[in-house]
């Protein structure tokens, strides 16, 4: 009769084998119960974790999913649309301020250009975010293959490597999971 349990591909055991979309859900240290009693295989202890943390041990946070970050658009996004648009609409509010009370043509420049500043920056801000979004939806293909092979992932706690149940072949240790998944 053949077993459904998954076994690991370097062992050939079955009781230190754990889906890693478990592991991540169950924020959890794997014990393997023995007949001497509990024994711990991932090596990690809690202290460092927190409750309201979604990662509380270090192999949650090595088996999660490599999240994309968008660093430079992201960051020129904050910087111009959060930062500089509203700072120079406030500069130029104060400039129509003084110009409306004293049009000098000092008074006039410096709101026009304070004006052009802030209409510069929320320019960029909206590049930026187009940018950023085009970034994203240029990627959501690959990121969902990439989900959809992590789904399938398993990690044998006893030799921490994950692999692919159907292709054991398909094998690496927890910090390279990024390889099986090619993302």
């Amino acid at each position: 009769m053949q077993s459904t349990l998954v076994r690991c591909p370097l062992c050939g055991q079955v009781d230190a084998v754990q889906k890693v979309s478990a592991i991540i859900a169950g924020n959890q240290l794997y014990q393997l119960y023995t007949k001497d009693g509990i024994k711990s295989l991932s090596n990690e202890s809690l202290t460092h974790a927190m409750p309201a943390s979604p990662y509380q041990t270090t192999l949650s946070e090595r088996l999660a999913f490599p999240e994309h970050r968008y660093g430079c658009s992201t960051l020129l996004l904050i910087t111009f649309g959060a930062i500089l648009a509203p700072g120079t609409s406030i500069v130029a509010w104060f400039t129509y301020n003084a110009a409306a009370s004293n049009p000098s043509p000092s008074n006039q420049m410096a709101m026009f250009m304070n004006v052009i500043l802030a209409l510069l920056c929320i320019g960029i801000a909206l590049v930026c975010s187009l940018l950023r979004s085009r970034q994203k939806s240029v990627d959501k293909p690959r990121r969902e293959r990439a989900m959809a092979i992590w789904n399938t992932l398993y990690y044998c706690h006893r030799n921490d490597i994950v692999f692919v149940a159907d292709n054991p072949l398909q094998r690496t240790d927890s910090k390279t999971m990024r390889v099986l998944i090619n993302y």
